[in-house]
């Protein structure tokens, strides 16, 4: 749903395994328009088999959330073999942004990769195009998140002005 809100997105393709999503997301108002948003094509797929069953899909930005490493088959989604199937996905200047749970190996893969990779909180970006974004740059892009009513996310309570000063502000070195 936060991808949806983001003003520049003209169509977000949500790739989940788990078919227990569809029933669990009306359960909770701040998700739910996500199965109604026009933006928002949503496929119950593996997303290795589903990128591999698409091959003319490409993205601006894929999003994975990813496992722990030391899980069953967390290669599949942690591996180099299925980062280069991602990175074949993405339109030039994309990004790959996933979930490292913190383990140092997790960026270190990507970097075998992709060119440029970073880390963000828990979270490894991933592209072959320069992640730095200029402060003034990235302040108007946090602007364009817009809540179901239309107005700029960051600024509707104290604690989002707050975030969103951290978000502009923080650092986002290369690996």
């Amino acid at each position: 749903q936060v991808l949806a809100s983001y003003e520049p997105v003209q169509e977000l393709v949500v790739v989940e395994i788990g078919r227990s999503y569809q029933s669990l997301i009306p359960l909770y108002p701040a998700v739910a328009g996500v199965l109604t948003n026009p933006k928002v094509r949503l496929h119950v797929d593996d997303g290795r088999r589903w990128m591999k069953n698409h091959p003319n899909e490409t993205f601006d930005l894929i999003v994975m959330n990813t496992s722990y490493p030391w899980r069953a088959n967390s290669s599949n989604l942690l591996s180099t073999e299925f980062l280069a199937l991602a990175k074949s996905r993405l339109r030039p200047g994309g990004v790959v942004y996933y979930n490292s749970l913190g383990y140092d190996h997790v960026p270190y893969t990507a970097a075998h990769v992709f060119r440029h990779v970073t880390r963000f909180s828990t979270g490894v970006a991933a592209s072959d195009a320069p992640l730095q974004v200029d402060a003034a740059t990235r302040r108007r892009n946090l602007l364009l998140f817009r809540t179901d009513d239309g107005e700029p996310l960051f600024t509707h309570s104290d604690a989002l002005r707050k975030k969103f000063e951290q978000l502009a502000a923080a650092p986002l070195p290369e690996l």
